[in-house]
């Protein structure tokens, strides 16, 4: 059987689509994380490359920091922002190892012009020098102080970013455990939700991934995280997790990444849990491509972020 290569895309993408992916080069180095050094060079270089995306953006946002208890987080408001209470509670991707608010800013600003709703996104601390529960234990306070604060569980709308998402299910579950009120909806996006990496697409789809050369980047980042736990904890890896009595889903992923199956097994988990699930399943697309600005397709797909939001009432 022939392999799809990165450069034959569907001639039904955008031109900016078909132009951003044959330029792109798929992410194949690691790192040392035992290496304080080149964890530190490693992110600097990433961190550098992602920021630039923000300046693709053509319209106007502004960025205010606040805290969220003693959680750092980066209100991002836009010309659409409009009154209302209610509130993105935005978790960033980057394997639990990389980014920050202002690095991966540019899918919450698209997020916020999109939805013309305030975005919260929540500085929660990194891996390896913070391994898990950390981060998850950031994104609880940082919630729960969000309530205590006057915001209605109900108005808040947690959305996660590929690593950012599987963190957004585990914060719900956690919550959930903890007798503490939901937020109103879930919106996860490229969910990396299964670390110890036995999705299927894994070996289907590592020959036509537009972003991954291979899987020993996510084995790495994986493992940081984990730190001493097993990689199967249902709070590590939310695929193996019992997903009763969560917030309306809205799960949304390429159909060119290779974390593919993470998100088809969320779904399913999620729906045989009686959790109402909508799968959007972008056909021609990559990991994270809702934070590419030049892309029609994100912004369609932030619009449909949108929508759902809206229909919830």
């Amino acid at each position: 059987m022939k392999k799809i290569k990165n450069n034959e895309l569907p001639s039904y993408l955008s031109y900016e689509a078909v132009a951003f992916y044959r330029a792109a080069v798929p992410i194949t180095h690691t790192v040392n994380f035992d290496d304080g050094e080149a964890v530190h060079v490693f992110r600097k270089e990433v961190h550098a490359d992602w920021a630039k995306v923000t300046e693709d953006i053509d319209f106007s946002f502004e960025l205010h920091e606040e805290y969220l208890g003693e959680i750092r987080a980066l209100r991002i408001t836009t010309d659409t922002t409009r009154q209302t209470d209610k509130t993105i509670f935005l978790l960033h991707g980057g394997a639990y190892v990389l980014g920050a608010p202002e690095v991966n800013a540019s899918s919450a600003i698209l997020l916020a012009q999109a939805t013309g709703i305030p975005v919260l996104s929540i500085d929660y601390r990194l891996a390896p020098e913070h391994p898990f529960p950390a981060a998850l234990n950031d994104a609880r306070d940082a919630y729960l102080s969000l309530v205590a604060s006057g915001c209605k569980a109900d108005d808040i709308f947690v959305v996660g970013e590929s690593a950012g998402a599987g963190l957004g299910v585990s914060l719900c579950l956690t919550l959930r455990d903890m007798d503490k009120a939901l937020p109103g909806a879930l919106v996860v996006l490229s969910i990396w939700a299964d670390l110890e990496t036995s999705g299927d697409s894994l070996t289907t789809l590592i020959d036509s991934d537009l972003d991954f050369g291979n899987l020993a980047v996510l084995y790495d980042c994986g493992h940081a995280y984990a730190g001493d736990n097993d990689l199967s904890l249902p709070l590590i890896s939310p695929v193996n997790a019992a997903l009763h009595d969560l917030p309306p889903m809205l799960i949304q992923v390429g159909a060119r990444e290779m974390l593919l199956s993470d998100s088809l097994r969320l779904a399913s988990n999620a729906r045989d849990a009686g959790v109402p699930v909508d799968l959007d399943v972008w056909d021609g697309m990559g990991h994270m491509f809702q934070a590419i600005p030049s892309l029609p397709e994100a912004i369609r797909a932030h619009f449909r972020i949108g929508a759902f939001l809206e229909n919830l009432g």
